[in-house]
């Protein structure tokens, strides 16, 4: 197992901002697993909804984010919640995105929420954990095109796809994070993590003069 020398942040990014969501559940899993696995990870869950400083706005600013001086970051951005994602994401060492499989893509909040900014997220090392019918790989296929090819980030590939009974999609019932068929994706997120605090060693690895 590859256990990290020092406390990393990593910033747990929920796709979905339904009111009530079988995400949020998954989150509350997810969480308690990788606590158990790795207890010097700080995981910090954010929902684009209501999370300080959300939901972001949907109009983009006039500056494209690539075209940003990174000196100037985060203040070169006019809104303030703007501002203080671009803080905050500076600040972690990681990413997990966790999201539900809208119409074999991914929600239009999380896309959003990555627009916003450019140098942020670049070499950033990321895990993506989907959640689908099918176990959403159609979202995590589009967001590794973004992720790597857009927004230059480290993509782990060992990537989480969570597939859900019927009954918690159309149904009236949502994941509470209790459910037993839970189980069989320990391993993955245990692969999938470990490959994240590689990349995160690696990435604070002095540079080459």
């Amino acid at each position: 197992m590859v256990v990290p020398q020092q406390s990393l942040k990593i910033g747990l990014i929920l796709g979905s901002v339904r009111e009530v969501s079988n995400t949020a559940g998954v989150s509350n899993w997810l969480i308690k697993t990788i606590r158990s696995q790795f207890p010097s990870l700080d995981i910090c869950s954010v929902n684009l909804g209501t999370s300080p400083g959300h939901p972001l706005p949907f109009v983009l600013e006039s500056a494209i984010p690539e075209g940003i001086s990174i000196a100037s970051l985060p203040n070169a951005y006019s809104h303030p919640d703007v501002r203080a994602w671009s803080a905050y994401v500076s600040s972690l060492d990681g990413v997990i995105l966790l999201t539900p499989q809208y119409n074999w893509g991914y929600p239009a909040a999380l896309k959003n929420a990555l627009d916003h900014l450019f140098h942020e997220w670049v070499n950033k090392p990321v895990a993506i954990m989907t959640i689908g019918g099918r176990g959403g790989t159609k979202a995590a296929e589009g967001l590794k095109i973004v992720c790597k090819g857009g927004l230059d980030m480290q993509v782990v590939e060992s990537s989480v796809n969570i597939a859900l009974p019927k009954e918690l999609i159309r149904g009236p019932g949502v994941v509470n994070g209790q459910e037993e068929f839970l189980a069989a994706y320990e391993a993955k997120v245990k692969e999938s993590v470990e490959e994240l605090i590689k990349f995160i060693g690696q990435a604070k690895e002095p540079k080459a003069a």
